[in-house]
């Protein structure tokens, strides 16, 4: 599911995915000090999720953005297997990205000038 460009719940998905960005840096101190993950694996991982989230970023106009987006929130709740916390913080982004996804779909629905 994706929405149009000019959907105002746009604004909303992007900067998710630019808060994801910072949450993954915050989120490698909990793997390396608390989980004592190896530093390398730890640096690879939140680096190649920050890209795959700047990256859906810069492109959630066009539509591969948003799908790619969609991924992002896999990866989220995948480095949870790195740091149990991102469990918790993945389940939290992707409701916020289904919510605007959700909310997105029924203003483009949504007939022009009616309101609720």
């Amino acid at each position: 599911m994706i929405l149009r460009s000019d959907n105002p719940m746009m604004r909303a998905l992007v900067m998710t995915l630019w808060f994801e960005v910072i949450v993954f840096w915050l989120a490698l101190p909990g793997m390396l000090l608390v989980d004592h993950r190896d530093t390398t694996l730890s640096i690879a991982v939140v680096t190649a999720g920050s890209v795959l989230a700047i990256a859906a970023a810069r492109g959630a106009k066009k539509g591969w953005g948003q799908w790619l987006g969609w991924l992002v929130q896999v990866a989220a709740l995948a480095m949870g297997f790195m740091t149990s916390m991102m469990f918790a913080v993945g389940v939290v982004f992707a409701l916020i990205w289904v919510m605007c996804i959700v909310l997105g779909r029924r203003l483009e629905t949504q007939a022009p000038g009616q309101s609720h």
